[in-house]
Formats: C-alpha cells, sequence, structure tokens
C-alpha cells in the first residue's frame, strides 16, 4: 500500500484530479529550474512532467546515445562546434 501511495507522487498522478482547463494553464506556464545532473547544470521546464528528452536528461541519460557516440570519433580537443537548433542543448554541454 506504502509503495502504491509513493508511486502516485513520484509520477506526479496527482495532477489528473484538476480539470483539464487547469492543467492546461499550468503545465503551459514556461518556468524552468535548475536541474544539476552528471553530465551537467540545465535550464528545463519545471512543468513539462511528459517530456521525455526532459525526463532523461534529469535522470542523467544522455537522450541521443548513438550520434553521441559517432560525434566523439571526429570532434577533437579545442575544436569549435556549433550545436544549431538545440532543443535542450544536451549534446552543446557534453
Amino acid at each position: 500500500m506504502i509503495s502504491k501511495i509513493k508511486e502516485f507522487f513520484e509520477r506526479k498522478r496527482y495532477w489528473y484530479f484538476l480539470p483539464k482547463k487547469i492543467r492546461f494553464l499550468i503545465w503551459n506556464i514556461k518556468i524552468l529550474k535548475k536541474y544539476k545532473t552528471k553530465n551537467g547544470d540545465y535550464y528545463l521546464p519545471f512543468f513539462a512532467f511528459k517530456d521525455g528528452i526532459r525526463n532523461r536528461i534529469i535522470n542523467n541519460e544522455i537522450t541521443d546515445k548513438l550520434i553521441f557516440d559517432k560525434l566523439k570519433d571526429f570532434i577533437k580537443p579545442d575544436t569549435i562546434v556549433l550545436d544549431l537548433g538545440a532543443n535542450f542543448g544536451q549534446m552543446s554541454i557534453l
């Protein structure tokens, strides 16, 4: 029973008790929170609970591991790289 209660709050399911219009208003507020991860510090949307990229960054995962591994072969120390079109800029920090 306690594990189900803990899971309820960890998954933030309590948000769904609010009416849909209020949830929409809250989730579209662009509040950024600084998250310190093993991979670096990121300012990510606080209310974007279902954003897969945000959640992977918070969980210390690399979102595009295959691309990251390939880039390591080509980028040498002291090289300037432009990360154009970055979403949250995880590749820029790595």
